[in-house]
């Protein structure tokens, strides 16, 4: 009987993990996928659904358009219209390469640029080694390397009698995109980690010479650090925060591309960075969200400039629903993309009651191939419901694009709550 008793159990476990295996090979992952079996969710607002039809065919959008509305809190998608062609994204593209480096380096994560010496100091002499070794901080400037080099200085240091060796991730200048044109990369506002070693030696030895420090005979060579030989004498500290919150807040070109090189790097150490984080995208898209990249997307850059990149609308919403599901990476997006009316791309945008600081949306402009505007984010509506959406229009001027969008998120989204800074101002003022 005891026998018989074991079996038995033994086949309703099988059974049971079975039957989850089955579950979950037939959602395969599908971020959209609905579950039968779980608790019953919400409906969705078919108000929304229907300000949205009745828009549309009153205020036709202009140029190719694709667009997707989803409700992140019934699980279910509340509208869409061409959301599998693939579509220039313009800088909506920051969305996918900033959620990549969120999931597989962090926002938190620390960025460190270093000096160190080799040797003794005798007297005012270093008699050894000065070594500067930088990351992939695009904020580290002129400014930041002269508050290291100060260091030198406090230590009595006046000469150098070995050589100066830059160990620094960007070996070559950040050049343009082969697509790209004049203009596109404004090396003015480039780190100086993305000018290279000629431009980082001729800085280095500027800010010594400033100083006073002089280097007796030796050379300035590229070169690594080797930490067994050698003393931190400064740092400057930074994280990644920085540049994915300008890439998505202010939607900058240099720091949504340069975020490229940690993920080309974590990809291939060897390899050619900027290439290499192109693949990381891809492969990205097929783990973690479980497509195969060539038929929702194109990857050439990682800041949407190059008019070859695509994407689809219904990517872009899967990406939303992708950081919605993990915390931290929900929390800093959110916070980082700019809010309609109030900041960052969206500040000369929106500012009608109704939608002014309500909408959270990435932006998106390109005005060569006849104009290209898009827009994706998030906004809360009925019954505390939190809506992605993603929009885009393809073919149609800059200008009228973003007037067709502003009105469409107005009179058709018309989000129920605030989302950020100007619910607390609001708030200040009643109780005042």
């Amino acid at each position: 009987m005891k026998k018989v008793i074991s079996v038995l159990i033994v086949l309703l476990i099988l059974f049971l993990a079975a039957t989850v295996t089955l579950h979950f090979k037939g959602c395969g992952g599908d971020l959209l996928c609905e579950d039968s079996t779980a608790v019953e969710l919400p409906d969705i607002d078919d108000s929304l659904r229907m300000r949205i039809d009745t828009f549309l065919s009153a205020v036709p959008p202009c140029g190719d358009f694709g667009m997707m509305v989803y409700d992140i809190t019934a699980q279910k998608e509340v509208y869409s219209y061409n959301k599998d062609s693939l579509m220039r994204p313009a800088s909506c593209m920051k969305i996918l390469t900033c959620m990549a480096v969120l999931r597989y380096i962090g926002a938190d994560k620390k960025q460190y640029n270093r000096l160190y010496t080799t040797g003794n100091i005798a007297g005012d002499t270093l008699r050894g080694d000065l070594i500067l070794k930088t990351q992939f901080d695009t904020s580290f400037n002129r400014d930041t390397l002269n508050l290291l080099v100060d260091t030198l200085k406090s230590m009595g240091i006046k000469h150098i009698s070995g050589n100066i060796v830059i160990d620094m991730a960007f070996t070559e200048a950040m050049d343009h995109e082969e697509h790209w044109i004049i203009g596109d990369l404004r090396t003015r506002y480039m780190g100086l980690v993305l000018q290279g070693f000629p431009r980082m030696r001729k800085e280095l030895m500027g800010a010594l010479y400033m100083k006073g420090i002089k280097l007796d005979g030796g050379d300035v060579l590229l070169g690594k650090l080797n930490p067994a030989i050698s003393q931190l004498v400064a740092e400057n500290i930074n994280t990644y925060h920085t540049m994915i919150e300008k890439a998505l807040k202010v939607s900058s070109n240099i720091n949504a591309e340069a975020l490229l090189y940690p993920l080309g790097y974590i990809y291939d150490k060897k390899g050619n960075y900027r290439e290499n984080g192109k693949l990381f995208l891809n492969n990205f898209l097929q783990r973690e969200l479980n497509v195969i990249p060539a038929q929702v997307c194109n990857i050439d850059d990682g800041c949407g400039l190059c008019p070859n990149d695509r994407v689809t609308p219904e990517l872009l919403i899967r990406l939303l629903i992708y950081a919605h599901n993990h915390k931290s990476m929900y929390e800093e997006v959110l916070n980082d993309m700019p809010l309609a009316g109030v900041d960052g791309t969206l500040y000369k945008r929106m500012h009608h009651p109704e939608i002014k600081g309500k909408l959270r949306g990435k932006t998106g402009t390109l005005t060569r191939e006849g104009g290209v505007s898009s827009l994706a984010g998030y906004f809360i509506g009925k019954d505390d419901h939190l809506i992605a959406y993603s929009i885009i229009n393809n073919g149609c001027s800059v200008e009228d694009g973003r007037a067709w969008q502003d009105e469409f998120c107005q009179k058709a989204f018309r989000p129920y709550k605030y989302m950020g800074k100007l619910e607390e101002q609001v708030i200040e003022n009643q109780l005042e």
